[in-house]
């Protein structure tokens, strides 16, 4: 068996090889979701493209449903379990990759940081 290479094989080869290591280096279909949490209320977004944009897009819904500044958020990737509430009258947010139980416990050291306690989560997402 021959084969022949030529300038115009070599590019669709190369092509081909460049292709299959940006298929196989990109994280396949990785959607993100956030969490924003406001003075009165909290806002949701999911399947965006990076962290920063399911972010906004989750304190643009926080505010739209009246909220507040919905300054605090957590963003990570779409399989993750989200929670948002209140500890000494803060607002709080967190997420974690394992369930609901382990988010809210990362929401409470968050909290007592900061010195605020008596947390009560109000949204399981």
């Amino acid at each position: 068996m021959k084969i022949i290479f030529s300038p115009k094989n070599v590019l669709s080869i190369s092509g081909l090889s460049l292709l299959s290591t940006c298929l196989a280096a990109s994280p396949a279909l990785a959607g993100y979701s956030a969490i924003a949490q406001g003075v009165r209320g909290w806002g949701w977004a999911t399947g965006y493209s990076t962290m920063e944009k399911a972010r906004q897009a989750a304190i643009r819904n926080c505010r739209g449903n009246g909220g507040g500044s919905c300054s605090v958020s957590t963003a990570e990737k779409d399989d993750w379990y989200f929670v948002g509430g209140y500890c000494g009258g803060m607002p709080y947010t967190a997420a974690s990759k394992h369930n609901w139980n382990v988010a809210a416990d990362i929401l409470r050291r968050k909290a007592k940081k900061d010195g605020n306690y008596n947390c009560h989560i109000e949204v399981e997402r």
